[in-house]
């Protein structure tokens, strides 16, 4: 997975609290609240969009937001997503700099393929790249690099 900070508005994730106005689509607002856990996925003109509930914002640790990362990384993969934006600003606000280590560690393992477990061993692994915004914190001393460092 390559992590770099940026936008390619083609596919994006959204985070939504419980409590919190969805910015969703009028039919789809009824089907999100922001539980934990809860996904909703919908196509616009722009791309694919993914909406995760993380639940109460008190209550977000960083193994429960890294579930919810794969999550939303595992739907992204659903919808063949190779390049999503990611926003890490809400995150960081509740979690503050670890929220970059565990929503990049929930997305990796989610993403992961094992070669030649179950799978044509000659069929390409594919490069998944992780776009977080801009207001993001630092988040290259979690992974040891600079920006487009690859991650695991």
């Amino acid at each position: 997975m390559v992590v770099k900070q940026g936008h390619e508005p083609q596919a994006k994730i959204q985070w939504m609290f419980l409590g919190e106005q969805p910015q969703l689509p009028p039919v789809l607002q009824s089907r999100m609240d922001g539980s934990f856990g809860k996904v909703v996925t919908w196509v616009e003109a722009e791309g694919v969009r993914v909406c995760v509930g993380l639940g109460k914002a008190e209550e977000l640790t960083g193994p429960k937001l890294q579930q919810a990362a794969a999550k939303a990384a595992k739907e992204m993969k659903a919808q063949q997503q190779l390049s999503f934006e990611v926003p890490l600003a809400p995150l960081s606000r509740v979690l503050g700099e670890q929220a970059a280590f565990y929503l990049v560690l929930g997305m990796e393992l989610a993403l992961y393929e094992y070669a030649g477990v179950r799978r044509e061993t000659a069929r390409p692994k594919k490069e998944y790249t992780l776009l977080l915004d801009e207001a993001a914190p630092d988040f290259r001393q979690f992974l040891g690099g600079e920006d487009g460092c690859a991650a695991g």
